[in-house]
């Protein structure tokens, strides 16, 4: 079957949910008059069966004047002009109501104006345990690398499936942390020691909060040279530590080996903790908990010290399992009225009778459009299966697979769109095979996962309908499989970046000309392939994503599939995921701005 009737079919699955009932994960409520029934967000179809309702992805809320967006036949006469933006060729139509539509001359992509919109993205929760063999504690899978310190006092490994610290020397508390800054943020780990404390207590303690070594809330257990487990709820601010609630004797007997359960949850200005060992139930009740609006957002992490005069030395902390669940204090949202839709071939400058027909009718479509189809990969978003092909289509996606040869806990590039869906292979009009034919057997190993240029390709190609190519026919018409080649030859237009010979320039391009659907290219992986914030510009575009517009703060802000992150994301996990935040990663590592 062809795409566009393979299109057809899912639309026609769609266009039987009845008009106006619209899930949580889509939009979350539909406008009571248009000038035809709008089809129900793709995340209906099909949904996983017995699936709990997901936090929301991507939310309508309904303007004040819903009228003037369904406007079809209504408005009078359109009128186009040039926008004098910086750029390709931009027009903007509008009617009595005002401005309606954008088109770019060589571009098939429009932003019109329709009902407004919040994209919104909650963290995904993520736990490590350590299976891998790295220096130091290496990255964590979705939480990004850890920041172990380079000290003689200690030393920081990964081995046999825990997190270890070596502590050399008492007296000195020591560290390991996750750069993401979370507000509300659930935190535990599984701790144990390698032998039993002499001459003063080893202490053990998940961090959140974490802004330095001086300043961070934490919970804390105290492993007592008689055996007995202590819980204590502090605060670090300056050189000063305050005991916010406990100690708690929450055990006693302590033997090497034995695991322990630790928490910690900030709500607000609420902080409550309890421990309990690992193989018993969690306790019904927090055994240490306080009131303190101190500290603000911070990262999260893991502090070990053994105390001054202690004689069982050197002693090592096992960390068997660490387990973040939060958010940003506030999650990232971008609010606006721009929908961003395909015309059938790119716009030639002329405002014709049947293009003005099509404006009008997409001014009242709430079908998905491309910054919908993006968002519907994000965390938490529901599946969806294709009724043609029988496949997911929609839903969550993750990266990549662990890479198994390295056995560092990073996560393979690869994963495209055919990919994602669970499919043996594609066949692509031109003939072309796919670039790796890996996904055969029952394991499907890349199913489930977009990388950076496969989430493009999924949105642009599989769902919004732009031909796709990998390697061949790279003729500006086609969306290739690889981001140097989509900002170099891919399908419309270039907005900005490259230079007049042809090649990506060297530092950002000017934002000006940026409008919500463009797809933003960077140099921005390290030499170890990583989105950390560390980069090295390298000259060649290795990363792209999808420009969604401002955010609340009023930056620039994209979505794009990153390994740190594992999957699309709009969020800042490693590095913001923003275009104008100074020396910050993707600010700084931007090269390309192309319109499809």
């Amino acid at each position: 079957m062809s795409p566009v009737s393979r299109r057809a079919a899912l639309a026609a699955a769609l266009a039987g949910t009845a008009a106006g009932v619209v899930p949580s994960t889509a939009l979350a409520r539909a406008p009571e008059k248009a000038s035809r029934a709008p089809a129900a967000a793709p995340a209906a179809v099909a949904a996983a069966p017995g699936a709990q309702p997901p936090a929301t992805v991507w939310v309508h809320r309904q303007d004040v004047n819903e009228g003037r967006f369904f406007r079809a036949g209504l408005g009078g006469p359109l009128t186009a002009r040039m926008t004098g933006a910086a750029g390709p060729e931009t027009y903007e139509v509008s009617d009595a109501y005002g401005p309606l539509a954008t088109l770019t001359k060589g571009a098939r992509t429009v932003t019109v104006h329709g009902p407004r919109r919040t994209f919104t993205e909650q963290k995904k929760a993520f736990t490590d345990r350590f299976d891998r063999a790295v220096p130091g504690w290496g990255t964590s899978p979705g939480g990004g690398r850890w920041a172990t310190p380079d000290t003689g006092r200690a030393e920081f490994r990964v081995e046999g499936g825990s997190g270890t610290v070596v502590l050399r020397e008492d007296g000195f508390s020591q560290f390991a942390t996750l750069s993401d800054s979370l507000g509300d943020v659930d935190v535990s780990a599984v701790l144990t020691l390698d032998r039993a404390p002499a001459g003063d207590a080893v202490s053990a303690a998940v961090c959140c909060a974490y802004d330095g070594d001086g300043r961070n809330y934490r919970a804390r257990l105290s492993f007592l040279t008689t055996g007995e487990v202590r819980l204590i709820l502090e605060m670090a601010a300056g050189n000063t530590t305050t005991v916010l609630g406990g100690p708690v004797q929450v055990g006693s007997g302590f033997r090497p080996g034995d695991r322990w359960r630790l928490r910690l949850e900030r709500t607000g200005t609420a902080l409550r903790c309890r421990a309990w060992r690992d193989g018993q139930d969690e306790p019904a009740t927090w055994q240490a908990a306080e009131t303190d609006g101190t500290l603000g957002a911070g990262g999260t992490g893991i502090r070990v010290l053994a105390n001054k005069g202690g004689t069982a030395l050197p002693v090592k902390v096992l960390v068997g399992e660490f387990t973040v669940a939060g958010r940003r204090p506030e999650p990232p949202e971008v609010t606006h009225d721009l929908w961003v839709r395909l015309l059938d071939t790119p716009f030639d400058g002329a405002l014709t009778p049947a293009l003005e027909r099509r404006l009008r009718d997409w001014a009242g479509d709430t079908s998905p459009d491309a910054l919908g189809y993006a968002a519907m990969f994000l965390p938490h978003a529901a599946d969806a299966v294709d009724p043609v092909l029988g496949t997911r289509v929609l839903g969550e996606s993750g990266y990549g697979p662990f890479n198994t040869k390295t056995g560092d806990g990073t996560r393979e590039i690869g994963a495209d769109f055919w990919e994602y869906m669970g499919l043996d292979t594609w066949t692509f009009p031109n003939g072309e095979a796919p670039a790796q034919p890996e996904n055969t057997g029952p394991q499907k190993r890349w199913a489930g996962f977009l990388d950076c240029s496969g989430y493009v390709r999924m949105v642009y190609g599989h769902h919004m309908g732009i031909p796709m190519v990998n390697y061949r026919d790279l003729d500006g018409t086609n969306l290739p499989r690889e981001s140097a080649d989509q900002a170099a030859k891919g399908p419309g237009v270039v907005v900005a970046g490259f230079t007049a010979d042809g090649v990506p320039g060297q530092a950002p391009p000017p934002l000006d000309g940026l409008r919500a659907g463009d797809l933003v290219y960077f140099d921005a992986y390290d030499s170890a392939g990583d989105d950390d914030g560390v980069g090295d510009d390298r000259g060649t575009i290795d990363h792209v994503g999808i420009y969604l517009g401002r955010d609340q703060d009023g930056k620039r802000r994209f979505s794009s599939s990153r390994k740190t992150p594992d999957g699309p994301t709009m969020a800042d996990l490693g590095a913001l995921s923003v275009l104008d935040a100074g020396t910050e990663l993707y600010s700084r590592s931007l090269r390309v701005i192309r319109r499809f």
